[in-house]
């Protein structure tokens, strides 16, 4: 049976085929309206601001060959988009430290992933559920913040869905474990610092 990272990473690529629902009330399961140029992957891409992150996406994993490119580029989602400069602001041995662990490794990518197109609008203060497990979602006006993470370029429309561009990494989310118990939250960057 199929678990932990492996069943997450199965359910982002199976959203392709399957119509999953949007995580947040007003946002599409289908792509943004206009003319998007590109999908999610080939806008950051193209972008020379997410190098480190797009390295992260494309480890290989036991479930798929490209990491989770693949899946950024045929599911329908919305990635808060950590930039380079986001990774710099990690303590120090940390990002190896993760690469070197792959479950929390592909638990931090997949905090920075949502199911559907979520624009901000959409977003209000409260949790958030990502791929990866719930994350903290501060609304304040125009400005929303993930995490400690402010999105700094909103509402990039893909063919796939959006990106918004954060200031930092998503590193600590919560996993409900059983329909009682409280859910387990994890700090990936102090765990591998």
């Amino acid at each position: 049976m199929t678990s932990g990272p492996l069943l997450r990473i199965a359910l982002v690529v199976g959203l392709s085929g399957c119509g999953g629902q949007p995580a947040v009330p007003g946002a599409s399961d289908g792509p943004p309206t206009g003319e998007p140029a590109g999908d999610i992957i080939e806008l950051i891409e193209s972008d020379g601001r997410f190098g480190t992150f797009l390295e992260l996406l494309r480890i290989d994993t036991p479930f798929c060959c490209t990491g989770l490119v693949r899946p950024l580029r045929e599911a329908t989602l919305t990635l808060f988009a950590p930039t380079d400069e986001a990774f710099a602001t990690l303590p120090r041995g940390v990002l190896q430290a993760l690469i070197e662990d792959e479950e929390p490794m592909l638990r931090l990518l997949e905090n920075h992933i949502i199911h559907g197109d979520v624009p901000t609008n959409a977003m209000t203060s409260g949790d958030l559920e990502t791929v990866g497990g719930m994350v903290e979602v501060t609304v304040d006006g125009e400005d929303v913040t993930i995490g400690t993470a402010s999105i700094v370029e909103a509402d990039i429309p893909a063919s796939n869905g959006r990106i918004h561009v954060i200031d930092g990494v998503i590193t600590r989310s919560c996993l409900r474990l059983s329909l009682q118990g409280e859910p387990e939250c994890r700090d990936l960057a102090r765990e591998a610092a």
